[in-house]
C-alpha cells in the first residue's frame, strides 16, 4: 500500500505494531537467535573500525565523572553507596578498622580499601591497604592470624634481654585489644 501522506503511513505503521506487537516479538527474537553469530560479527567490526574513537570517549566520560564512575564501582563490588561509604569510615573515626594497626584511612584516588566476605558477599568495614592485603594473604582465616600472634609472641621471648621496653609496649599493646576484644564481645 502506497501513501501519499508520510504521516498517514507512519500512522499506518505504529498502528500495525500495536496490533501485531506479541507476534514481532517473538519474529525478533528468532531472528536474533538464528542471526546471532552475524550481529557479533558486526558488533566486532565496528568496535574494531572506531575503537580509538570509543576509547578516547570513554577517557572523557571518565575525566568528566571520576566521582561517579569510583563510586558506580563501589555499588557494584560491594553494594556500598557513597554516602555509606563515607559514614562507615566516619563510624571508624577515619581510621583502619583493625584496631591494633590505627591508619589513616582516606577515600581518594583508587579509594580505601574495603574489606568484605567473600562467601557472604558482606562488607566488614574498611581496612588499610597492608591489613586488607595482610587479611586477603591470610585467606581471612582467624586460625592462621591467631598462628601468627602466637608466632610472634613465642618469637619475642628470644629477644626479651635486648628489647625490654618493646615488648612491655606490646604486652600493653596487646591488654589493650584484649580488653577491646571484650568490649566486643559484650556489645554481641
Amino acid at each position: 500500500m502506497s501513501y501519499k501522506d508520510r504521516a498517514q503511513e507512519k500512522a499506518h505503521g505504529k498502528a500495525y505494531y500495536a496490533a501485531h506487537r506479541e507476534e514481532r516479538a517473538i519474529y525478533n527474537k528468532a531472528y536474533r537467535i538464528s542471526h546471532r553469530e552475524e550481529q557479533l560479527h558486526r558488533q566486532r567490526v565496528y568496535a574494531f573500525i572506531h575503537r580509538q574513537e570509543q576509547a578516547s570517549k570513554a577517557r572523557a566520560w571518565y575525566a568528566a565523572n571520576k566521582e561517579r564512575a569510583r563510586s558506580g564501582k563501589v555499588k557494584k563490588a560491594y553494594n556500598l553507596s557513597p554516602t555509606e561509604h563515607i559514614s562507615l569510615l566516619n563510624k571508624q573515626t577515619g581510621r583502619c578498622g583493625n584496631r591494633g594497626c590505627g591508619n589513616k584511612v582516606f577515600i581518594c584516588g583508587k579509594g580505601s580499601p574495603i574489606d568484605h566476605d567473600h562467601i557472604i558477599e558482606q562488607t566488614r568495614g574498611i581496612l588499610c591497604s597492608n591489613c586488607n592485603r595482610a587479611l586477603g594473604l591470610l585467606k581471612d582465616s582467624i586460625f592462621a592470624i591467631r598462628g601468627l600472634a602466637a608466632y610472634l609472641r613465642r618469637a619475642n621471648i628470644w629477644y626479651e634481654k635486648d628489647m625490654p621496653e618493646k615488648l612491655k609496649q606490646m604486652s600493653a599493646e596487646q591488654a589493650q585489644l584484649d580488653s577491646l576484644d571484650r568490649e566486643e564481645q559484650r556489645a554481641n
